[in-house]
This record gives structure tokens, C-alpha cells and sequence, in this order.
């Protein structure tokens, strides 16, 4: 099965999983800006990088905070 551009973007970017990283981190808001700032990224660009997140079901945003959904994210053959 093919990736579509959301998920193929997700792997490509190496600012998707930093951002689940920096999430884990105590002592960071968990809004665009803080992790853009801790990250030395545009603002506006991480906040593309969490709607594409979001989409694909890895973190929700309420109130403007982000928070993980789920922290299995598993392979089409089972490897985590």
C-alpha cells in the first residue's frame, strides 16, 4: 500500500517526531510556539506539522494545547 502525502510527509520531516518528543518533556507548554522556539523552527510551520498530526490521528489539540493520542505507533508488520 502506497503512503499518501500526509503520512509520507510525517516520516520525511524529521519535525514530526521531535514534536512527540518534545512533548514528553517537562517544563514545556505543549503549544506551537513553545515547541517551535525549543526546536529553533518556524511557528508556522510546526503548527502545519501538528494539523498534519492531528489528521492522522498521532496528537489532538484543545484549547491550544497538544497532546499525544496514543504512543503505539506501529508498522504495517508489527514492529513499533
Amino acid at each position: 500500500r502506497a503512503l499518501n502525502e500526509q503520512q509520507f510527509r510525517m516520516i520525511a520531516e524529521w519535525q514530526h517526531l521531535a514534536i512527540l518528543c518534545v512533548l514528553k518533556i517537562n517544563g514545556i507548554r505543549p503549544v506551537p510556539s513553545e515547541i517551535a522556539k525549543f526546536l529553533g523552527e518556524d511557528e508556522i510551520f510546526i503548527e502545519e506539522c501538528i494539523s498534519r498530526m492531528v489528521s492522522l490521528g498521532l496528537v489532538s489539540k484543545r484549547n491550544g494545547l497538544i497532546t499525544e493520542v496514543s504512543s503505539d505507533v506501529v508498522s504495517s508488520e508489527d514492529i513499533p
